[in-house]
């Protein structure tokens, strides 16, 4: 008869220290020999192999006689089975019979896959290939860098099943921008560690990675978790009261407010015309004008010293007037507002212009350039400075859209005097 240990083992699961009793199974015709009475006590006993490598063992008429030796490895002489007492961790594995017939042929029994228990004992995670410690949750790690995880198990039979997650914080869900992709889980090299990769975004600042461990002995799964805080450079946004697109009169009360956001919180600082400003600014970023003049017009822009370098916002104009009674009306309708949006961005770099639902047009001519809705201009090159208007999708809708003010795009060049 031909060796059957390629065949698909008999699975038997069972806890430590209890007893387990292994069939030998022969195929065909062969079975026969392990019916009552086929077979002599003690006559060419079988020998069981665990994981190919014979084990030592008593064979006795297990239904009549005790062991009374301490031995852990019984075979039964009628049947072949094999009895094991007080399993141990060191049972786990492939199990297998062989038998000698009356003729000196050696038969093999169907293999017994034997599967010991044992609970995992922990997970913990791994950066570069070095343990975190489960008390500090806070990871660093750089916008734009590239994260790679490891989960390990510890202990635990058969392996636990490894499972990554993501939350994302509810800042990031809840904000304008497109959730950052997930976590790609890499391929496993073992059954008891998983990898897992990240390309780190600035939306991922916040979230929870967790790594969980489930197994047939747990009631509620294990798991292990960071908490990602990512550095990331400031960005900017100005805001204006009055409200962009409202003349500003020389008298009127004016405030201009500077926000940075970034990790580790920077703070803006305002400039006018590469100067300091002519009012003093808050400390939430503020530069209030109780009654503004016309001296106090020019480039406003803010600045800010973060850990990873110094920043600076795109320009804006403030464009103080002097006379409240221009013919604002009439410029309007002829869509030549003298009041553009004026903003300026260096070469290279970016700017999104914002608009309701209409298309854009630039230049004298009006060309199209996008739309509907903002427009975004990024890797700014001197072609694109000029005026941009955001032009109304519905004829309906012309004469109160031409009353929208234009932007005017300067494009500088910060290595270029002059």
């Amino acid at each position: 008869m031909a060796d059957t240990s390629s065949n698909p083992p008999l699975e038997l699961v069972v806890k430590p220290h209890s007893k387990v009793i292994l069939p030998c199974e022969l195929e065909g015709n062969y079975s026969r020999l392990l019916l009552p009475g086929a077979r002599s006590y003690r006559i060419r006993p079988a020998t069981w192999l665990h994981e190919g490598s014979p084990v030592d063992m008593i064979t006795i008429d297990t239904r009549t006689e005790m062991s009374g030796t301490g031995h852990r490895y019984i075979g039964d002489s009628t049947t072949a089975a094999l009895h094991i007492d007080n399993v141990r961790l060191e049972d786990d594995g492939v199990w297998g019979c062989t038998l000698e017939d009356d003729r000196g042929k050696i038969l093999f029994g169907k293999p017994v896959k034997l599967v010991v228990l044992e609970a995992p004992r922990g997970t913990y995670l791994l950066i570069d290939g070095r343990r975190l410690d489960p008390g500090n949750q806070f990871v660093p790690v750089k916008e734009g860098s590239e994260l790679t995880l490891e989960c390990a198990a510890e202990g635990g039979n058969p392996p636990p099943i490894l499972a990554w997650g993501m939350t994302l914080s509810q800042a990031t869900l809840d904000g304008p921008e497109q959730p950052p992709d997930n976590l790609t889980v890499l391929p496993s090299t073992s059954g008891r560690r998983s990898g897992a990769h990240l390309k780190v975004l600035r939306g991922h600042h916040n979230a929870t990675i967790v790594c969980v461990a489930r197994h047939i002995t747990l009631m509620i799964p294990m798991n292990a978790s960071i908490l990602l805080d990512v550095q990331y450079t400031p960005s900017f946004a100005i805001t204006r009261l009055p409200g962009f697109g409202i003349p500003i009169v020389e008298g009127m009360s004016v405030s201009l407010k500077c926000e940075v956001d970034s990790n580790p919180a920077s703070t803006p600082i305002w400039q006018r015309d590469n100067g300091p400003p002519p009012v003093e600014q808050s400390d939430d970023g503020w530069l209030n004008f109780t009654k503004i003049t016309r001296a106090e017009s020019g480039w406003y822009k803010c600045y800010t010293r973060h850990m990873l370098g110094i920043f600076t916002s795109i320009g804006y104009f403030l464009n103080v007037r002097y006379d409240p009674d221009m013919e604002t009306e009439a410029e309007a309708l002829n869509g030549e507002a003298t009041d553009s949006r004026r903003m300026e961005v260096q070469i290279g770099g970016a700017v999104t212009l914002e608009c309701d639902g209409g298309c854009w047009g630039h230049g004298p001519g009006m060309d199209p350039v996008g739309g509907p809705g903002p427009l975004a201009l990024s890797r700014v090159v001197y072609q694109e400075a000029g005026e941009y208007r955001c032009v109304a999708p519905d004829r309906k809708m012309q004469d109160t859209w031409r009353a929208q003010l234009p932007y005017h795009i300067k494009v500088t060049d910060k290595n270029r005097c002059g």
